[in-house]
């Protein structure tokens, strides 16, 4: 008994670990697809979570979820830098089973974009 214990523990530890590095990969990949792909100095990773998600369309859901602030942005059409973030997420396939949310301050407001699947939520 105490063997099938730690070897499940063992088990367990293990795709933690795999799991959560995975993740933070995944994480900065995004980050630097997004600081490619829009005409802002900054994004910063805001926050990344690995299982159950919460989004507008799916109350519950698995996948990932991860928040970006992005600032200094040389043009205040965040509908169009949006749409090119979009389309590199779609053709990296990063955006496959995520919850990303876009967070655009300026000096005056903060424009947020959800992004679920690879489509924008409204």
């Amino acid at each position: 008994m105490k063997n099938s214990f730690t070897l499940f523990t063992t088990l367990v530890s293990t795709l933690l670990v795999f799991g959560c590095s995975g993740g933070t990969d995944s994480n900065d990949k995004i980050a630097e697809l997004i600081k490619n792909n829009c005409d802002c100095e900054t994004v910063e990773p805001i926050i990344a979570t690995y299982g159950i998600t919460f989004s507008k369309e799916d109350t519950s859901s698995l996948g990932q979820r991860y928040e970006f602030q992005i600032t200094n942005c040389n043009t205040v059409n965040f509908e169009a830098q949006t749409d090119n973030i979009i389309k590199a997420l779609k053709d990296s396939e990063l955006c496959e089973d995520a919850l990303i949310i876009l967070e655009f301050e300026d000096s005056q407001n903060v424009t947020k974009a959800s992004i679920e699947d690879c489509s924008r939520l409204k």
